[in-house]
């Protein structure tokens, strides 16, 4: 073996004491033609022309809707998805950034640009007459494309013109309209012919993974399926027709917006005006539930100032997550809705869990994890009162008297006579009070109670209708925030798609309500509340603004907005302009 291999590497190749071989091989290497196959013609390989590469899509063109009702919706659906896989959390498209694409396009240059504005400007008399007023949609459908992309159907409004056909036929003419001005070839417009109305709600390309090889994630029918066949979304108008930059943000998280047209929005009045009303600090000056303490035996009271303690304590310790070194007062327990006592309270505060630091845009999921341990907190201050029998022994005829000396704000008479006098209002009582009855005689006293359709409050009970005295348990289901924005959805279920809803009310516990509506009123007489509660507010990204400034009543509400007014002097100009 050592006598015919030398060991030697040549460029990879062993050199051996076969010269003949040796350089055969050597010319094989660098391409020589072998003398053994030099009668062999070698025929060579045409080049491979170049692939063209399409140039990657910088800018959009875009529908944007402004439907808060739309949203939650999606959310829904979304955190449905999310329950059934969590992995697929990272794929929800945040809601601001919820849009119908039309077409994407590749501006690579400023001139790019600056020809697809003309081109966009010169689409306003085709959008006039393409775009009939009063055009809406539903969404109604939810599929994927291939599992990658999750997404809900733009369809027809029954009865309505067809939304998909002049979205269609919109789109045709403004890629004409490009064409003409340069903007795109009629080559480029050719792979854009292919159009499917939607929004799209989840997509798997919004997840990173870590590593050389990514994971194969999908989003399963089984993930969906079982809200397929609901009617999800009906009767909403687009807002805009818009050019969208793809790279960076926007305003409030949306994409940057490079021009836009206003699209044509029929507004019309609502067959049913909803008025949902808090009854403690909105209606009346003071809350009255501690009225019903009040009436208590004098025995019960040592019990009833530790429930008091107890109570106020764990307020103080919640509203410690919202205060911050930034703000000059901490929020004190003004802005909670008391229980116990109508004085003052001061208690060195416990901070628990995370803490909430003024934030510039609206979070909602933020502002609901909050909510639930502020509600949790109630639900067992009013477990303990039960508890405590403290309740047991009040005499019915005292409640009576009591609801007679209720103290009402201002302007009260004036806002009810309206809307008794207006066929297409109601007015509900939506209260977190522990005695309806209470509630319903004070109103009667005062002669607004065939202004009021129901009330939605708990109940102190009696043992039967005949007995003069309470039994000491509470009976209702209406105790903090969620329970409130339950109430809201359930009272729209009822009447019917086509209702206005405006919330009023004074506290935390409101503020779901108030955003779930049309219009949400926080009313706050006093000075102290009102910087407490736009403190509060500010933690959460909700925006206060008085309502004095709101000019137009049927424009669709923005994401994270509240009134507030600080008089219902304020709340009888907006009530006469609905009705």
């Amino acid at each position: 073996m050592t006598d015919n291999i030398l060991g030697m590497t040549v460029f990879g190749l062993r050199t051996t004491k076969n010269s003949t071989v040796m350089a055969e091989k050597v010319r094989l290497l660098y391409g020589a033609k072998s003398h053994t196959h030099m009668s062999k013609k070698r025929k060579a390989k045409p080049l491979a022309s170049p692939r063209k590469v399409s140039p990657r899509p910088s800018h959009f063109l875009s529908l944007r809707f402004g439907s808060a009702e739309l949203k939650e919706k999606v959310r829904d659906i979304q955190r449905h998805v999310i329950a059934k896989n969590p992995s697929l959390e990272p794929c929800a498209v945040p809601l601001e950034k919820l849009h119908v694409t039309l077409f994407v396009l590749p501006l690579l240059t400023d001139g790019d640009v600056k020809r697809a504005v003309e081109a966009f400007e010169a689409c306003k008399p085709i959008i006039k007459k393409v775009i009939p007023e009063g055009l809406v949609f539903d969404i109604s459908e939810i599929g994927t494309f291939k599992g990658d992309v999750l997404f809900v159907n733009i369809n027809d409004t029954e009865g309505g013109p067809g939304m998909k056909d002049t979205l269609s036929l919109l789109r045709k003419k403004i890629l004409d309209m490009f064409i003409t001005h340069g903007v795109l070839t009629r080559d480029q417009s050719q792979g854009l012919q292919s159009f499917h109305p939607h929004i799209t709600i989840m997509k798997t390309s919004r997840v990173r993974f870590k590593g050389s090889r990514p994971r194969k994630l999908k989003i399963l029918k089984e993930n969906y399926e079982d809200v397929h066949s609901t009617q999800l979304c009906v009767g909403h108008q687009l807002k805009e027709l818009q050019l969208l930059q793809m790279a960076g943000t926007g305003i409030e998280g949306y994409y940057p917006v490079v021009a836009s047209i206003p699209l044509p929005i029929t507004v019309s009045k609502p067959q049913k005006v909803l008025f949902l009303l808090d009854f403690d600090g909105t209606l009346t000056t003071a809350d009255t539930t501690t009225r019903l303490l009040d009436l208590i035996n004098e025995e019960h009271q040592p019990v009833r100032r530790e429930l008091e303690a107890h109570y106020m304590k764990g307020v103080t310790d919640l509203l410690a997550q919202v205060s911050s070194n930034n703000y000059v007062h901490p929020i004190s327990t003004s802005v909670a809705a008391p229980l116990y006592t109508n004085t003052s309270y001061s208690h060195s505060a416990t901070v628990l869990g995370p803490h909430y630091s003024a934030s510039n845009r609206f979070n909602k999921e933020k502002l609901e994890m909050f909510l639930k341990q502020w509600d949790k907190h109630c639900i067992e201050s009013v477990s303990r009162t039960e508890s405590s029998q403290i309740l047991r022994g009040v005499k019915r005829e005292s409640i009576c008297l009591q609801a007679q000396t209720v103290s009402w704000h201002d302007g009260i008479h004036d806002v009810m006579n309206k809307i008794k006098q207006t066929s297409t209002a109601e007015a509900h009582i939506v209260s977190v009070n522990w005695s309806s009855e209470l509630i319903s005689l004070a109103c009667q006293h005062i002669d607004i109670h065939e202004s009021i359709t129901h009330i939605h409050a708990n109940k102190v009970m009696v043992e039967n209708e005949k007995d003069t005295e309470t039994n000491g348990s509470i009976e209702g289901s209406m105790h903090g925030a969620f329970d409130k924005k339950e109430k809201l959805h359930k009272i729209v279920s009822s009447v019917g798609r086509n209702s206005f809803v405006v919330s009023i009310g004074d506290s935390v516990t409101d503020l779901l309500m108030l955003l779930e509506s049309d219009i949400g009123i926080l009313l706050c007489t006093k000075e102290k509340q009102q910087r407490e509660m736009n403190q509060f507010c500010k933690s959460f990204g909700i925006k206060l603004q008085p309502l004095s400034q709101q000019m137009d009543v049927y424009k669709d509400k923005e994401d994270g907005l509240i009134w507030m007014a600080t008089d219902w002097a304020d709340i009888h100009s907006l009530v006469s302009a609905l009705l």
